[in-house]
């Protein structure tokens, strides 16, 4: 019987805790927690009449308690490390631009602010692990949480330039910003990744390529899962003539998989 009083008196906690406000204490996540000792002691002390499950089930509460708490802490989100990063990453964001982005987003405004530069920065997108931000006419940025262990990451940076091109370059760093290299975690890769080979020996001939005499590299985090893709962007540099004679030897991109601490192309 009195487990089901006590089980109750937990799921009560539990559905205040989804409902806590927004100005409590925040310890280690997103969310605030309702831990109240008072509120707590309310319900875990013993009812008049208890017939003895009153030990066990406090056992069962703790244990869940302690579950819940400990995955709280345990729990890593891309704001807090977005608001605190270094300011030469994204250098013309102050610490207080992307901090406002954030709140912003969250309160369900347009997520925009004046940078440095007295241009308009936006943050276009915010989940647990991943953002985008429009960081002027011709930039944007994205960032992505790599997991490499249960409760650490690896923080991803992509910045895009478009110009003729889209022009990307990735930087990865730890959990408290020291640098990692990239070719420790992205396999090397070159034009040829991007050339259907197949198609290129039918075409018997050897100037088929010339027209890509400089490479440009877009690439792009996956919302969903830790994937990332890389794109040749022949179509935006090349002459309309010249992509069209192209494009059927062309692989349409590379992707890779986050595996085991580092990317692993698929």
């Amino acid at each position: 019987m009195w487990y089901w009083y006590y089980w109750g008196c937990f799921s009560y906690i539990w559905d205040r805790n989804k409902k806590a406000p927004s100005n409590l204490p925040n310890w280690g996540g997103e969310k605030g927690y309702i831990t109240n000792p008072k509120l707590i002691r309310s319900f875990i002390s013993p009812p008049s009449g208890d017939s003895g499950g009153f030990h066990l089930m406090k056992k069962i509460l703790l244990a869940l308690f302690v579950t819940v708490f400990t995955l709280n802490a345990s729990a890593q989100y891309i704001s807090p490390f977005f608001t605190s990063m270094p300011d030469d990453i994204f250098n013309y964001l102050s610490a207080n631009n992307r901090k406002d982005l954030i709140d912003f987003y969250k309160a369900g405004k347009t997520a925009k602010v004046e940078n440095l530069l007295k241009g308009q920065t936006e943050l276009k997108e915010l989940s647990d692990d991943y953002l985008k931000l429009q960081l002027n006419q011709s930039a944007t940025g994205q960032m992505k949480l790599l997991p490499l262990n249960d409760s650490v990451k690896v923080i991803a940076i992509i910045q895009t330039v478009s110009g003729n091109a889209n022009d990307s370059r990735i930087q990865f760093f730890t959990s408290t910003w020291m640098k990692i290299e990239t070719a420790d975690v992205l396999p090397k890769f070159t034009l040829e990744d991007f050339i259907n080979t197949q198609a290129l020996a039918g075409k018997n001939d050897p100037t088929a390529l010339s027209a890509l005499d400089l490479t440009f590299y877009d690439f792009s985090f996956s919302k969903e899962s830790n994937e990332l893709t890389v794109t040749l962007d022949a179509e935006n540099y090349l002459s309309k003539a010249d992509y069209k004679r192209i494009m059927p030897l062309l692989k349409p991109a590379c992707k890779f998989t986050w595996k085991n601490g580092k990317f692993v192309k698929e």
